[in-house]
């Protein structure tokens, strides 16, 4: 059962720290402890989004010149507080520890395949409950992670493809050596079987259901939160989606390559275009590629599209009746399984490469200023959502045929805490600031 750990939040004390370099490092002060939290590479660089002392910069942390920046202060803000969160603060044992909440869904409580698109989704409401009740979210060491093999990666965690979400190891977060030794040799199952004699709190598929019946997805925390007032839940769900997916160096090297293959050019804009017809698109398969193109027309200022699907007959029919566009695609077989969670247990798909190739995808797309796709599909919510928390604005997106009530959305959501409701009130906003690109009809998006 979920409960609110904490219904007040600390007072957090930010020091400022010039160095000779031109450096700014922030501070948080707890009682006697200060501890680094943001360091600023630079005053007079724009092009970056500030980072977590043990952060490195990355593909998603660096800005398009071709886009306004001018609202990141209150995002970058936002990330100093989790930054904070996630950061281990040496306190003495009659003081207050740091309460650890332990992601471990890893898949074994599913009844159905959970992709990448839907664990993104269960992680950004794991960093927010665990940012609501002062707790510090931690990946498991002894992953199951389906989209990781243990030959590239034993730990089958988060950390395969992203930079850690903490200071520090959750070992060292732990005080009882019982619970680390618990988290030395178990799986996320083993742990659930033990939970009773664990230290730390566990999020699993079964804190789900709760989290959205009772707690409406947090979002009445939200309204608690002095400093969040004035933000919708889509904006809070996106820096959170931000804070989490920063990539690690695999993926880093993974996405620079393919922008050097598909000759990527970052002083031009361009489209994402998502077209699933994958084993779940059920909902999709009759929409044709002039369909889409009807939307991409609006968007005038490029011939770019990035093109994002899992059928090659896609592909060759983009490039057969469109040519007069410049379309951009990873290079990587596209053999549209029918499961592709069956496929990788299998062995019949390498499950690294699956998922470097989506999450490629992904951040290649976060730099696009216009999307089309539907968003019964969560893999194309999620390119919405990143390329919101990346600039701290919802960029503007058409939804073809509009439905807004199938693939998960009236359970879940657009993204958790990002409601149907939250969401209406951001397309009204996109409404009035691209009339020419954002025609969907707010009456259609029911709650």
């Amino acid at each position: 059962m979920i409960m609110r750990v904490r219904a007040t939040r600390r007072k957090i004390l930010l020091i400022f720290l010039t160095s000779f370099t031109g450096t700014i490092t922030f501070f948080w002060r707890s009682g006697n402890q200060n501890v680094s939290i943001i360091q600023y590479a630079d005053l007079t660089d724009v092009s970056r989004r500030k980072l977590c002392t043990w952060n490195t910069p990355n593909t998603l942390s660096s800005l398009s010149k071709l886009r306004i920046t001018a609202g990141l202060a209150e995002a970058d803000q936002f990330q100093e507080e989790l930054c904070a969160l996630q950061t281990l603060r040496r306190t003495s044992v009659l003081e207050d520890h740091q309460v650890v909440l332990l992601f471990i869904d890893d898949g074994f409580e599913d009844r159905t395949h959970c992709g990448i698109g839907c664990r993104f989704l269960r992680l950004d409401m794991a960093l927010w409950y665990a940012y609501s009740n002062q707790m510090s979210l931690h990946s498991i060491d002894n992953g199951g992670w389906e989209y990781t093999s243990a030959k590239n990666c034993p730990n089958r965690n988060h950390e395969c493809y992203f930079q850690s979400l903490s200071s520090s190891l959750v070992q060292d977060w732990v005080r009882d050596e019982s619970t680390r030794n618990f988290l030395n040799m178990y799986d996320a199952k083993k742990l659930k079987e033990h939970e009773k004699f664990i230290s730390v709190h566990l999020w699993s598929r079964q804190n789900l259901d709760p989290f959205r019946q009772e707690h409406h997805f947090g979002l009445s925390w939200l309204k608690n939160t002095p400093a969040l007032l004035n933000k919708s839940g889509c904006w809070v769900a996106s820096q959170l989606l931000y804070y989490l997916l920063k990539p690690n160096n695999l993926l880093e090297k993974a996405i620079i390559k393919e922008k050097q293959n598909m000759k990527w050019d970052d002083s031009k804009q361009c489209v994402a275009v998502h077209v699933r017809h994958g084993w779940r698109s059920r909902f999709n398969s009759e929409i044709a590629m002039s369909d889409y193109m009807k939307s991409v027309n609006r968007f005038s200022k490029s011939k770019n599209i990035l093109l994002i699907t899992e059928d090659q007959d896609v592909i060759r029919d983009a490039e057969a009746n469109f040519p007069e566009y410049n379309w951009l695609y990873t290079d990587y077989p596209r053999e549209n399984k029918h499961d592709i969670g069956a496929a990788m247990a299998k062995g019949e798909v390498d499950p690294t490469s699956e998922a470097l190739n989506a999450l490629v995808n992904l951040f290649l797309s976060s730099e696009c200023e216009y999307f089309v796709g539907r968003v019964n599909s969560t893999w194309f919510r999620l390119m919405i959502m990143l390329a919101y928390g990346k600039y701290g604005q919802m960029p503007p997106f058409d939804n073809l045929l509009e439905d807004w009530g199938q693939g998960g959305l009236r359970k879940w959501g657009f993204f958790g805490m990002c409601t149907l409701e939250e969401m209406r009130k951001e397309v009204k906003i996109l409404k009035n600031k691209f009339p020419k690109l954002v025609k969907m009809d707010l009456s259609k998006i029911n709650l």
